[in-house]
């Protein structure tokens, strides 16, 4: 889609010279990626109405020495909530694990992914990371007593999260757990 300008664009983001029917994997891949890290969820659904794109739901979208993340990872690190959805409304799986990574432990670097994540019925909560820790196990370790509080709503099935006080994640750990 183009504006007046004819610059185009993804959603409400105004994008480099980047054709969204395309069969340019790179084309592709950049507005996937671009759509997800500018928090564009009208752009990231525009994006996946390209049959190209569906390879990328799953995929890793960056590796490096430490491994790598998809979408949905990158999405639920960074709250983007709307893109998590659209994400697994085109078909993600929120239990794909990526070099040993599964996305619940992306999303305790979030609280509002993290909620989000919790709301999937088929997420399966005892995944264990690399040192064999659950999410809960890692929230303990790592002092973050507001995902504890959510993995334990969660784990209990009882469909009501705790109210986010804080935006406390792993990247902040608070004093003492719950």
């Amino acid at each position: 889609m183009t504006n007046s300008t004819s610059t185009p664009t993804l959603g409400t983001t105004t994008l480099p010279a980047t054709p969204l029917h395309s069969d340019d994997a790179h084309a592709i891949l950049f507005a996937y990626y671009f759509a997800i890290i500018t928090n564009d969820p009208k752009g990231l659904k525009q994006v996946m109405k390209n049959p190209q794109a569906q390879r990328y739901i799953d995929s890793p979208l960056i590796r490096d020495a430490k491994g790598g993340f998809n979408g949905l990872m990158l999405a639920g690190s960074l709250g983007h909530v709307e893109c998590m959805q659209a994400l697994v409304d085109h078909g993600a799986n929120v239990n794909f694990r990526v070099d040993g990574k599964y996305p619940i432990f992306w999303a305790l670097q979030n609280l509002k992914g993290l909620r989000q994540l919790v709301t999937y019925p088929q997420l399966n909560l005892q995944v264990q990371d690399q040192q064999g820790l659950t999410p809960m196990e890692r929230a303990c370790q790592e002092n973050a007593s507001e995902s504890v509080a959510i993995l334990r709503a969660a784990l209990a099935g009882s469909g009501t999260l705790p109210k986010a006080t804080s935006v406390t994640s792993l990247r902040t750990p608070t004093k003492g757990v719950v």
